[in-house]
């Protein structure tokens, strides 16, 4: 449901201006682009932080608060037309979202793809077990030391041998671009669906309508920064890391560690860790989450921890950290994914009859591309990525296995971003592990094996790309006026090029400083063990995991009667959606923000029901100036 929409009437205010997205797509385009280049001097150069990995960057909300919060009232305030319109705005926003869904994937693809040919050695194996079962043009080479000097650094006024990078970046940057442009397809074929027949809260779309919004004409400020209790919310989070700051430069300032790292109880001898960290940007968003989907989030992420913990105490389930806890919200994931299909079948019926037939009772005039576009061009990028699979060694049915995987994940991942509006969310295990375990690597053959290792360079910590992103760009979309196809030909745009941005920047800042130097572990951990990965299954091959697939069949079954009882039942209190992701590490550390932030919400609506809920949205848009 539309939370902000319904109190603020976001958009209310005049714009006598003739729509267009130009103004809004070099604005959008261009904060892209900066961010793609700088988020590497700002994590691996200056480690401040990742600040544009998360499915809402934190360096594209700034971005929309300045413009909304502080550039647009500035020229009010100067009883000057403002420079942007809130349909600029807003496309600046969508455009933005597609743009910087990049880098977490850029970061992992170059880890991957430098490592077999620059930390081989005869100890390891590499050389005999792993590499007569990769495609030399997917890497670049080593062989006058050139990704050596990405590793350890050039001399000052060498240059940088991009002579060995062309061939495989070509490749790479292929199939991400194929990929871009169909998460994009699938997201604008889901948007009635999402948007308009369930309904959806879209969380960080309607924080962003909110910050954009156009004040009335007596006013510079939009309706939510004039309250006293958005400014209440500012204090206490400025307050609280301004002390923190104070904190860290000063031992007789005693620090709040509730804010700081990941604080955490063990409930027993055996059990894991119960983070207890307080984030305000988690609480900030999840907010304006249905309260039942906040409710399940906590309460299956704590009978998760006593089942891991019970397992380890009585020593069933697989000899894991997690005891096998992820492989059964996998299950759960397939199965929420699955039943979100299913309830979909007439929309995507109608997208199908648009697509094929041309159906004049189907109306997309208001979509990002046409559902003919979207569907054709959706299975073109389909095949592209089957062919780009197959010719790297993989056979066409375990491409297609690991395929389906990958989007199912993906299209898990994004539903749950837009209804929960959670920040950092991941899915619980990645779909080349899923094809691993329940083909093994003895039945697969080494082919499908190293080629499935070395997808993880497509992983983006395990978010799924750029679904999430492109869902909530579609999202934003449906409140634009003026021509919305071509918005979607600008976020392919940018999309390309922040991608082309984001990884020369990461490999001239590897032959400046030297990737070793980064201290990030996917330069020196996960990059090398895709390659330790396969040559273990080039010498011990592995068998299916058939204990892991009962823990998968599991998590589907709890999740359907979950379904089935939130269906039959109107006063059931949990949602499927918690069972999809109750021990991945994001919930492990929000869990208890999300906690905390159901509870005051309860208390909320319990006291003074939907009219204080609405009016305290605005203390929570406050808290949302930390990350």
């Amino acid at each position: 449901m539309s939370h902000l929409k319904s109190e603020t009437a976001l958009g209310a205010g005049p714009d006598v201006r003739r729509p267009t997205i130009w103004r809004g797509a070099a604005v959008g385009g261009g904060a892209s682009l900066l961010i793609n280049h700088y988020t590497h001097t700002i994590t691996q150069e200056m480690h401040t932080g990742e600040l544009a990995i998360s499915h809402y960057p934190f360096l594209l909300f700034l971005t929309v608060v300045l413009l909304g919060l502080i550039v647009q009232p500035a020229f009010r305030s100067l009883d000057v037309r403002p420079l942007l319109s809130r349909n600029d705005l807003i496309v600046a926003a969508a455009v933005g979202f597609v743009g910087t869904a990049v880098p977490p994937l850029v970061i992992r693809f170059i880890g991957t793809i430098t490592a077999p040919y620059y930390f081989a050695t005869p100890e390891n194996g590499w050389a005999e077990f792993a590499f007569p079962h990769l495609r030399p043009y997917l890497f670049p080479s080593n062989s006058g030391g050139e990704i050596a000097g990405f590793y350890q650094g050039l001399p000052p006024g060498a240059p940088v041998p991009w002579n060995v990078w062309v061939v495989p970046l070509a490749w790479w940057f292929g199939l991400i671009t194929a990929m871009l442009m169909g998460l994009l397809f699938l997201a604008v074929v889901l948007r009635r669906q999402w948007v308009d027949l369930e309904r959806l809260a879209f969380p960080h779309a309607e924080v962003t309508l909110s910050l954009v919004e156009e004040p009335q004409e007596t006013a510079h400020l939009p309706s939510c920064v004039r309250s006293p209790l958005f400014w209440m919310g500012f204090t206490v989070v400025f307050g609280a890391m301004t002390w923190n700051v104070l904190g860290y430069f000063s031992p007789a300032i005693p620090v709040l560690q509730f804010l700081q790292g990941y604080p955490y109880i063990i409930p027993a001898r055996g059990f894991p860790e119960v983070f207890t960290k307080f984030d305000f940007y988690v609480v900030g968003f999840s907010f304006f989450t249905p309260l039942e989907v906040l409710f399940s989030i906590w309460v299956f992420h704590l009978l998760a921890v006593v089942q891991v913990g019970v397992s380890t105490r009585m020593g069933f389930g697989p000899s894991t950290w997690d005891s096998g806890t992820n492989w059964q919200t996998a299950g759960g994931m397939v199965a929420f994914v699955l039943w979100g299909i299913w309830i979909a079948r007439h929309h995507l019926g109608d997208v199908w009859r648009k697509a094929w037939r041309g159906a004049p009772d189907i109306d997309d005039s208001g979509e990002l591309f046409s559902y003919r576009t979207a569907t054709w061009g959706g299975l073109l990028c389909l095949v592209f990525v089957l062919g780009w699979l197959v010719s790297a060694g993989m056979t066409v049915k375990v491409a297609l296995m690991f395929i389906a995987f990958y989007l199912i994940m993906s299209l898990g991942v994004a539903k749950i971003v837009a209804m929960a509006g959670l920040i950092s969310l991941r899915w619980t295990w990645p779909p080349n592990q899923l094809v691993m375990g329940m083909l093994g690597s003895r039945l697969m053959g080494m082919g499908n094996f190293a080629v499935l290792g070395f997808t993880e360079a497509l992983h983006t910590i395990w978010k799924g790309f750029s679904l999430s992103a492109s869902s909530n760009a579609a999202r934003l979309s449906d409140e634009l006026t003026g021509d919305r196809r071509r918005v979607g030909i600008v976020m392919l745009v940018v999309g390309v090029l922040a991608l082309l941005v984001c990884t020369t920047s990461l490999i001239s800042m590897g032959y400046k400083i030297g990737a070793e130097n980064f201290g990030d572990y996917r330069f020196t951990n996960s990059n090398r063990a895709t390659y330790r990965m396969i040559t273990a299954a080039v010498t011990e091959p592995e068998a299916i995991k058939t204990e892991e697939m009962g823990f998968f069949g599991v998590g589907m079954v709890v999740t359907w009667a979950v379904l089935l009882l939130m269906y039959r039942f109107p006063w059931w209190p949990l949602h499927p959606l918690g069972s999809t992701i109750a021990f991945s590490w994001p919930i492990r550390a929000s869990a208890f923000s999300v906690f905390v932030t159901w509870l005051v919400k309860a208390i909320i609506l319990r006291v003074g029901g939907i009219a204080l809920y609405r009016r305290s949205q605005y203390l929570f848009l406050g808290f949302l100036d930390r990350k």
